[in-house]
């Protein structure tokens, strides 16, 4: 398992060695708590990822994908991967050209082509019952 793949886990499913995630605000009515921060060398390492993937893109302008709410969805929508985030922002890019911008934008990132690993699987789990 990756070391980002490590940090999604603490960050949103509760490893052992992590303290608990914040409940989303949306199910309590709470004003959201801070998530957990992660090693700051591995969180500079996710930023730097991000930012690279940023540079290789086909866009005129800056997406800021390492800002902490980007950041975080990005990770819960690829499950924490990098094969998938490497998909995840390139089908969120070709959504974002699509639609004439220029930068990948949240609503890009919610509304590209994509579908979960967990999602992938549970659908190919379906067809073998």
């Amino acid at each position: 398992m990756g070391i980002f793949s490590n940090i999604y886990n603490k960050i949103f499913h509760h490893s052992s060695d992590a303290a608990p995630a914040a409940t989303p605000a949306a199910a309590t009515d709470a004003p959201a708590a801070a998530a957990p921060a992660a090693a700051p060398a591995a969180g500079e390492e996710l930023a730097r990822l991000l930012a690279s993937f940023e540079a290789v893109l086909p866009l005129r302008e800056a997406s800021h994908l390492s800002t902490p709410q980007t950041l975080e969805h990005i990770l819960r929508r690829s499950e924490g991967t990098i094969g998938e985030m490497a998909t995840l922002l390139a089908r969120a890019a070709d959504f974002a050209l699509r639609n004439g911008d220029e930068k990948i934008s949240e609503a890009a990132i919610t509304q590209a082509e994509y579908l979960p690993p967990s999602v992938r699987r549970r659908a190919i789990e379906r067809t073998l019952r």
